[in-house]
């Protein structure tokens, strides 16, 4: 018998990324600084803008700055550091060293790196040279021409004549970026606040002293206002800001931030670098791996519809999907409003702001479609009767919710089940709660996951909890009987058991029970990615001594699928038809087979990527990028290049073992992670597991918060 790895596969790494820890793959309401709000987006519509020049120059560029008429591109060409600067048509300036910044003055531009400045004249001529004692972090010129310098807690002014001055910041704050403002002076966005200090401060070369600019926020990415505004910003957290992206541009004025216009569909690509009214257009600086550009905008008559999503999450599936829908739809715009937990959302609902969409990672959605809030997705589909007969069967069912009716829908999906060595299961392709703990007590030297100990065990456990504990849709809850307290004395049971084993993931020794497996794609270039992780699996499970079971369920088969993507439409917002049409875009062929991460819903696209599973991959070379995030932004475009070793094919009889299972699909598996309401299970069993509360304890305070969150979503 081959000795196996237990085989989380790619789905824990890759679903830990999309809704894991840090940015842009963050869940709203967790580690990742939280996006601010910006003003309720009505569904009335607004207008369109479109590109009326467009100028790319061969540059690597290090910084760009566009203001006053005059573009500013620093950085090099030919691997000599130059500045393009003056209009539209700028002149290469060489420059005897490299510098890492640019700002634009009304009459002048400034160089600086570390701790150098130098003044030009529009002619080039070098009119000023400083030497600051601590480092530059940022720079900008106010209206009146003086630059101001960031560092780490302080800044320098530099007036017109050469003088400088410090000025200092409220302690604890961090000087992150400088913004010209419209209404005069300059604004200083902290990267780092403590205690009570403002975001945002405001000060002007009359006066120094910072004052707070109620109601801004530390946005990623600030421009320069203009009269109607005190400044331009995007409020989208991200790794980075790809001017495919179609990022949406928020004007701050006021104290809020409204929409004034957005990037989708501008039909060029690069990595957005900063935008800069003028006039009543606006100029977009962008750049490539080797050049800088910029794009104007001009305003046009043709109007755009505004869609809503609300999201719990913030993970980068999801948004590139929608940046995506935006680029190839310029009628309509799909905002994301992100909350920062379920209560936030349900008052929105309640106060009659609905969203158009509803994400439902992180989201009781079954208690929402039982309130009748989503829409019935079937009408919508059996209005394209080969389009329905086109989608896995098993994946519709999965996601039923109240009544049979479909409330979510998912493009692309992960397999998620569990194996057990035949020794202990035999032939059976579902067992129940109650197998399960009979196997244990007949065994008394079997693990459940081998050294996995209590919480990670009851995580992987919920689903089966939950549906046979908890009746959602009826809110009829069972966490205070007997049979759940015996429930939870048997985990705590194989938590000691766990902390005893000392052995290794070999199924053949008889000590551990479960097989978990997601069957999900692996990084790959080959068109049948989105399988690839079944295709590993099978080279490297002993599938004679493995019977796939599934998780434990109550009549059940325990075959589920996982869906970083699910999506709903809100009901009564009379919008419905337009929302369904983002829907009915995720399910379009073109859509589907770039899904190579999950697999996707339709099954002749999930047909084909079988039959090229079956007939393996040949060895190939491959080149990547030693720094993917840095070779987009143009700074390190380093390669390396490895062997991909080739795929053997699999047989037909793997081939319909994947069908079988997917075909036996009948649930959501979710996690504490990925629903509020396992969320809450799981915490309250962090003090069973270290022995601060009983079981009986921990079942009725289970039951009690459980009743509390299901009511105040009545």
């Amino acid at each position: 018998m081959k000795r196996i790895c237990l085989l989380l596969l790619v789905f824990v790494f890759l679903f830990t990324a999309a809704c894991g820890d840090g940015g842009e793959n963050t869940p709203a309401g967790t580690n990742a600084p939280a996006a601010p709000t910006p003003e309720p987006v009505s569904d009335t519509r607004y207008v369109r803008w479109t590109v009326t020049e467009a100028r790319t120059y061969p540059l690597v560029c290090a910084d760009a700055e566009y203001g006053w008429g005059k573009l500013c591109l620093l950085g090099e060409q030919e691997e000599k550091p130059v500045l393009l600067y003056g209009g539209t048509e700028p002149r290469t300036i060489a420059l005897d060293r490299s510098y890492a910044l640019v700002a634009a003055g009304p009459e002048a531009v400034w160089l600086g790196v570390e701790t150098a400045l130098v003044c030009l004249d529009d002619q080039g001529n070098q009119t000023l040279s400083l030497t600051l004692s601590e480092k530059t972090e940022d720079m900008t010129c106010d209206g009146d021409g003086n630059l101001w310098v960031a560092h780490k807690s302080t800044l320098t002014l530099v007036r017109i004549d050469g003088s400088t001055e410090t000025v200092s910041l409220p302690q604890g704050f961090t000087a992150g970026t400088l913004c010209r403002l419209g209404s005069g002076g300059i604004g200083v966005f902290a990267s780092r606040t403590k205690g009570d200090v403002s975001p945002v401060l405001r000060l002007t070369a009359e006066d120094r002293d910072p004052r707070p600019l109620d109601g801004a926020e530390a946005w990623p990415m600030v421009a320069p206002g203009d009269d109607t505004a005190d400044f331009y910003c995007y409020m989208e957290w991200g790794k980075d800001h790809s001017l495919s992206g179609g990022k949406q541009i928020f004007r701050f004025a006021d104290g809020r931030g409204t929409p004034a216009l957005d990037l989708a569909g501008l039909g060029h690509e690069g990595q957005l670098r900063g935008i800069c009214p003028d006039g009543a257009d606006f100029i977009v600086l962008y750049t490539t791996e080797d050049s800088a550009g910029f794009l104007r905008l001009k305003r046009t008559e043709a109007e755009k519809q505004i869609l809503t999503m609300a999201r719990l999450e913030n993970n980068h599936i999801n948004s590139d999907l929608i940046d995506r829908f935006n680029a190839e739809h310029p009628e309509y715009y799909l905002v994301s409003r992100l909350y920062g937990d379920e209560d936030e959302l349900h008052l929105d609902i309640l106060a009659g702001e609905r969203p158009d969409l509803l994400s439902g990672m992180c989201v009781s959605t079954e208690v929402y479609a039982a309130k009748g809030l989503l829409a019935d997705l079937y009408p919508y589909l059996e209005r394209e009767p080969e389009l329905l007969a086109d989608l896995v069967p098993s994946v519709l069912k999965s996601l039923e919710t109240y009544g049979g009716k479909l409330t979510q829908l998912c493009p692309d999906y992960v397999l998620y089940t569990c194996a057990a060595p035949k020794r202990y299961v035999g032939d059976a392709d579902r067992w129940t709660l109650a197998d399960l703990e009979s196997i244990c007590t007949e065994n008394p030297e079997l693990t459940l996951w081998g050294p996995e100990r209590g919480m990670k065990l009851l995580d992987v456990m919920l689903c089966a909890i939950l549906e046979h504990f908890a009746d959602l849709e009826s809110q009829e809850l069972h966490f205070d009987s007997p049979e759940f307290i015996a429930y939870l004395d048997f985990l705590l049971e194989m938590d000691q058991r766990a902390q005893s084993f000392s052995g290794s993931f070999d199924y053949g020794d008889g000590e551990i029970l479960f097989c978990v497996e997601n069957f999900t794609s692996v990084a790959g270039e080959s068109p049948s990615a989105s399988v690839s992780g079944y295709v590993q699996a099978m080279a490297q499970l002993d599938t004679d001594a493995l019977q796939f079971v599934g998780f434990p369920a109550e009549g059940g088969t325990g075959c589920r699928i996982n869906a970083t993507s699910l999506f709903s439409v809100m009901a009564g917002t009379g919008n419905e038809e337009t929302a369904w049409t983002f829907l009915r875009w995720t399910l379009e062929e073109s859509v589907q087979e770039t899904m190579t991460t999950y697999i996707p819903i339709r099954k002749s696209v999930l047909e084909a990527q079988l039959k090229q599973a079956g007939e393996g991959t040949s060895e190939a070379t491959v080149t990547r990028y030693k720094d993917p995030v840095g070779a987009a932004n143009g700074t390190n475009t380093e390669t390396y290049t490895v062997t991909v070793p080739a795929v053997p094919g699999l047989s037909e009889a793997e081939l319909n073992l994947f069908r079988d299972l997917l075909d036996r699909a009948e649930g959501l598996y979710q996690d504490a992670r990925i629903h509020p309401c396992y969320e809450l299970i799981y915490r309250e069993c962090a003090d069973f597991f270290s022995g601060k509360k009983t079981s009986a304890e921990t079942a009725a305070s289970i039951q009690a918060k459980m009743a509390i969150y299901l009511a105040e979503r009545g």
